[in-house]
């Protein structure tokens, strides 16, 4: 019952609606952007399952680029509340009424994604070109787009450690107020919880936690869900580790210090496509897969 992908959606709606009774959520939480509980076909699976995770989504899933303007009609990449009452009535809603806000996460990737953090289908860069080379796609049909060396045996979704929009980035979220962070991620234990039963809803057979900020902030926030793994390995290329040194509910968590979204951001000092190709290979392989 507690994987039950109708009930996490309700619980989510919920959570947001009482955050968004606080004023500084109020403000920082945009009224008319449902929680996205995860993006890309649930059902979807090939020899392997991957789940990426990062640690919240972007307003570019909801708002145009003056961060005001909601992204409507041919525009809009997931569902958008009308009012706050829609979202307040969807916390009752039965799994045919909560069906656009579901279809909009599964064809999340089949519809209009935000290529500039996950990266498109054709030609990839970011973490989709990091995803080809572990054998990956968030896309269904990769292939087409694709040169006949990548092997598509592993289907990807990608979840986040909340599942709430901020008109602000985490990481400025995170240095200007992290009180409210600390209560956001730790309080009565909601994020831990949710983290836990969306894991065992999509069941992959790895997680890929990708960027130091966000996995510092599993580890300092919801530390409590995470065990260590049997064995424990670590690989290093071009000065970028990559860990297999905990799992959630006994999934593996690989913690990239490569943060896949912007890998020629700030110290990476610039990846083609090859080198994030062989990055991902390189993910592969402490995978054993």
């Amino acid at each position: 019952h507690r994987w039950d992908e109708t009930e996490l959606v309700r619980r989510a709606f919920s959570r947001q609606l009482q955050l968004r009774r606080d004023p500084f959520w109020q403000e920082e939480i945009p009224e008319r952007c449902s929680p996205v509980v995860w993006f890309g076909d649930r059902r979807a699976r090939r020899t392997h399952r991957l789940v990426t995770l990062a640690a919240n989504p972007s307003r570019r899933e909801f708002l145009a680029a003056d961060h005001t303007t909601c992204l409507e009609g041919a525009e809009a990449r997931l569902h958008l509340c009308a009012i706050e009452a829609e979202m307040e009535s969807a916390t009752g809603r039965g799994a045919e009424e909560l069906v656009p806000v579901v279809g909009g996460y599964d064809l999340y990737f089949e519809c209009n994604p935000y290529t500039q953090w996950f990266g498109r289908k054709k030609d990839p860069y970011k973490v989709e070109c990091a995803l080809r080379g572990l054998g990956a796609s968030y896309y269904l049909e990769p292939r087409e787009a694709d040169d006949s060396l990548f092997a598509a045996d592993t289907s990807a979704c990608h979840i986040d450690l909340v599942p709430f929009v901020t008109r602000r980035d985490f990481r400025d979220l995170e240095e200007n107020a992290p009180q409210r962070i600390r209560e956001f991620l730790t309080a009565d234990g909601w994020a831990a919880e949710f983290l836990v039963d969306l894991v065992g809803l999509l069941r992959p057979e790895a997680i890929l936690a990708f960027g130091p900020t966000n996995v510092a902030l599993l580890h300092t926030h919801l530390g409590r869900i995470l065990t260590p793994v049997d064995r424990p390995e670590s690989r290093e290329y071009r000065g970028c580790a990559v860990r297999k040194q905990v799992a959630i509910v006994s999934v593996p968590v690989l913690e990239s210090d490569l943060y896949l979204a912007n890998p020629v951001g700030r110290s990476h000092k610039g990846w083609p496509k090859t080198e994030l190709r062989a990055f991902g290979r390189l993910c592969r392989d402490l995978l054993g897969w």
